[in-house]
């Protein structure tokens, strides 16, 4: 059964998925946001470099429909901003339309700018792909509270770093995650642990769950190192949101700190 995607609700939604769908699958050294709401922005919403070093751009257009004309107007702003783009592509919330990709293969025929047109129907293959998931969830969690209401948690692997300055002394492969809140409040046998954060070290085989804040004594299981488990401890503590962390599409961090702290967690590992 094909299995439909709903549209964005709004255009800044849709421009924030094109966004991560890029970054997780457009071979892109980087990709950001171009100026703000408001600003003139030559027909581009998004920008960054491929890994080969090439600059592209991206126009996000969340419309019901979209015609040739709209296309030209957006080409003629990004070829007069002399900002030497190599790849210029147009998202778009449209269905797909071989009137357009007609335009598409005439254009790129008869021009050095490598033009595209990504419709509607090539972003839900993307979103339906495995390796997106954690994009589809961040954007589509309501599609699949089921599995979270009957606790299935969701985590991420990960890479992690440790260091004392610029010095790089230890490497952690990871998987860091949640089980999704108890809906009726009641928290009896299993049900204790939902609402609880979760981290796996594969390398000791070990794991622990925890909430935020994190103490050190709540990763013991997980980390048999104390100077490990207190450094980690401070890198949880430090991410910002971590529901956010989880759904994200990064996977590679580094956490180091400074002599202070190290000297700190030599005496508190001492006591122990």
């Amino acid at each position: 059964m094909d299995i439909k995607i709903p549209k964005p609700y709004h255009w800044k939604t849709f421009e924030l998925l094109c966004e991560a769908l890029w970054e997780k699958n457009g071979n892109v050294d980087f990709i950001k946001q171009y100026g703000r709401q408001g600003q003139f922005q030559s027909g581009i919403d998004l920008y960054g470099y491929k890994v080969n070093g090439d600059l592209f751009a991206i126009q996000c257009k969340d419309v019901q429909n979209l015609t040739i004309p709209m296309i030209e107007k957006e080409i003629n702003l990004v070829l007069q901003n002399n900002l030497n783009i190599r790849h210029y592509i147009l998202c778009t919330t449209f269905n797909r339309s071989t009137n357009l990709q007609d335009y598409e293969i005439l254009f790129n025929s008869n021009n050095q700018l490598k033009f595209e047109i990504i419709f509607w129907e090539d972003i839900e293959e993307l979103l339906k792909k495995e390796e997106n998931y954690n994009i589809f969830h961040r954007f589509y969690n309501q599609l699949i509270s089921n599995n979270e209401t009957l606790g299935h948690g969701v985590g991420k692997l990960i890479n992690l770093e440790l260091g004392f300055g610029s010095f790089i002394d230890t490497h952690f492969e990871l998987m860091i995650g949640k089980i999704p809140e108890e809906p009726n409040g009641n928290y009896n046998n299993v049900n204790y642990y939902k609402g609880l954060y979760f981290i796996i070290n594969f390398h000791e085989k070990r794991m622990d769950v925890f909430r935020v804040p994190c103490f050190q004594s709540d990763l013991i299981m997980a980390f048999t190192n104390c100077i490990d488990r207190q450094r980690i401890t401070a890198w949880i503590n430090s991410i910002e949101n971590l529901d956010d962390f989880i759904y994200d599409n990064k996977d590679n961090f580094t956490h180091s700190i400074d002599r202070d702290s190290f000297s700190n967690i030599i005496k508190d590992c001492n006591n122990e």
